[in-house]
């Protein structure tokens, strides 16, 4: 194994997306419609593992079997981390299947909601109700706004 490299994979290029949905495919996985970036990690030019980011959620995350258990999924979740915080997202999500939800426990996720070939997983403990009451308080605003305009 050589030094791993993370790039972006751009989305216009049909040969980078193949190579991605390829790996997620040996997972059962999908390339999430709805992303809005795609990061690819590599070793000498083969893509070993990729994740996206839609929003203020990580999707489609995959390391191939090959490279697990070598930290090469440190490395791109730490890479959507900080790309994340660099947005201005604090407060995270991640769906992945359950088999997988253990694994990102260690980055400070939590499971919220859990069904037969999903989890959404939270990245504060409390977040959700958290994130309900800032709904709630920006809905108010708008209320005084459109009360005083």
């Amino acid at each position: 194994m050589g030094e791993l490299i993370i790039r972006d994979v751009f989305h216009s290029i049909d040969e980078d997306i193949d190579v991605v949905k390829n790996l997620l495919e040996r997972d059962d996985l999908e390339l999430d419609p709805f992303v809005e970036k795609t990061i690819g990690m590599y070793d000498d030019c083969v893509l070993v593992a990729t994740g996206s980011i839609a929003g203020n959620t990580l999707r489609s995350l995959c390391v191939n079997p090959d490279y697990r258990g070598t930290g090469a999924i440190n490395k791109l979740m730490t890479h959507l981390i900080e790309y994340q915080f660099g947005r201005g997202n604090h407060h995270m999500f991640i769906y992945t299947k359950p088999d997988s939800s253990e694994s990102f426990t260690y980055f400070g996720f939590h499971p919220l909601m859990k069904t037969e070939k999903v989890v959404l997983m939270d990245s504060s403990p409390h977040g959700i109700y958290d994130y309900l009451e800032d709904l709630k308080v920006e809905t108010e605003e708008d209320k005084w706004s459109e009360a005083s305009s």
